[in-house]
C-alpha cells in the first residue's frame, strides 16, 4: 500500500513540474525574438507592416558571380528582385546566421545594409564557403504607406573566392542586349546597349567613363575617341587597332566602329586601363566592372 502511495505520489510530482516548466517555457517563447518576428508576420494589420509569408511584396532572386576565367571562383553574390508600386528606396539587409532569420528584420544583418533605388544589387564583401542570408526592406515617399518586406533568402559561396584588392568600393554592371547600367545607388538608362563583336563586349563608353569618374571626347576629323581618368589618358580611332594609353602604342583586339551613330569601343580594353576590375558572367551574359 506504501509502495502504491509512494508512486502516485512521485508521477503527481512529475507532472505538476512538467506543467511548470511548460508554462515557464511558453511564457519565455512569448518574449522570445523569434514568437515576436512570428506574431509580426501574421499581424500585419496592426504592425502595419507586411511580413506574412504568403503575401510578401516581392521575392529575391540570388546567384554567385563567377568567373569565367577561374573555375569555382566567386567575385560576388548578385542579388535582384521585381519592382514594388509606391517604392522609392530599397534597404537590402544580410546576416551570416541562421539566428538572422528569426530576429525581427530592423535588427536583421544590422551590420551591414546596402541601400539603392535599384531593382538589383552585387555583395562584393562576401567570404568563401560561406552561408549569407538576404532580406529587403521597400520604402516610399508617403509615410502613411504600408512598408514592404521580402521574403528571406539564402546562398552558400563557392570554397574560393577571388582576391580583389580592397581599393574598389564601387561597380557598375552592365547586361549583353541591356540598356540598363547599373550601380551600387541606382540604375541608368543609356542611348543603346552591350554587344558581342569577335567574342569581345563592345558598347558606347560614354555613361561607364562618367560613372567612373572620367571624361571623354570625341574628335570627328580624326574619327578619334579620347578618354581622361585616373591620370590615364586613352586614345583609340574608329576602324584602327591601333591605340595609344599615355602616348604609348598598341594593338586592340577588336577596332572601335560606329553603328547607329554611336561609336562602339572594346569594354575590358577601357576598363582594364581605367584601374578597373572586370569580369564576365557566361550564365547571364553580364559584364561586372569594379572600381
Amino acid at each position: 500500500m506504501k509502495s502504491k502511495l509512494k508512486d502516485i505520489l512521485i508521477i503527481l510530482v512529475v507532472g505538476i513540474t512538467i506543467c511548470i516548466l511548460s508554462i515557464v517555457g511558453a511564457n519565455a517563447y512569448l518574449d522570445s525574438p523569434h514568437y515576436q518576428y512570428q506574431h509580426h508576420r501574421t499581424e500585419a494589420t496592426v504592425s502595419n507592416l507586411i511580413y506574412v509569408e504568403h503575401d510578401i511584396a516581392t521575392k529575391l532572386n540570388a546567384y554567385l558571380i563567377m568567373s569565367e576565367q577561374e573555375s569555382g571562383v566567386t567575385d560576388g553574390i548578385r542579388i535582384t528582385w521585381d519592382p514594388v508600386p509606391g517604392v522609392e528606396t530599397y534597404y537590402l539587409f544580410r546576416h551570416n546566421y541562421i539566428y538572422g532569420c528569426e530576429t525581427l528584420p530592423q535588427n536583421f544583418g544590422s551590420n551591414w545594409r546596402a541601400v539603392t533605388s535599384s531593382t538589383s544589387f552585387v555583395d562584393l564583401t562576401v567570404e568563401p564557403g560561406k552561408l549569407y542570408f538576404y532580406v529587403l526592406l521597400g520604402k516610399g515617399s508617403d509615410p502613411t504607406l504600408v512598408e514592404n518586406w521580402s521574403d528571406t533568402i539564402s546562398i552558400y559561396t563557392s570554397s574560393i573566392l577571388r582576391t580583389v584588392p580592397r581599393v574598389y568600393h564601387n561597380y557598375i554592371m552592365l547586361q549583353i542586349n541591356n540598356i540598363v547600367l547599373e550601380t551600387k545607388e541606382a540604375s541608368i538608362n543609356m542611348d543603346t546597349s552591350p554587344m558581342i563583336k569577335d567574342d569581345r563586349t563592345v558598347l558606347p563608353i560614354r555613361a561607364v567613363v562618367e560613372t567612373i569618374g572620367g571624361s571623354i571626347s570625341w574628335e570627328p576629323m580624326e574619327r578619334k575617341v579620347s578618354i581622361i581618368s585616373k591620370g590615364q589618358t586613352l586614345e583609340m580611332w574608329v576602324d584602327s587597332q591601333t591605340y595609344r594609353v599615355n602616348g604609348v602604342e598598341g594593338l586592340l583586339d577588336v577596332a572601335p566602329f560606329i553603328s547607329d551613330d554611336r561609336t562602339y569601343v572594346p569594354l575590358r580594353f577601357v576598363s582594364e586601363n581605367l584601374q578597373s576590375s572586370i569580369t564576365w558572367v557566361n550564365r547571364t551574359k553580364e559584364v561586372l566592372i569594379q572600381y
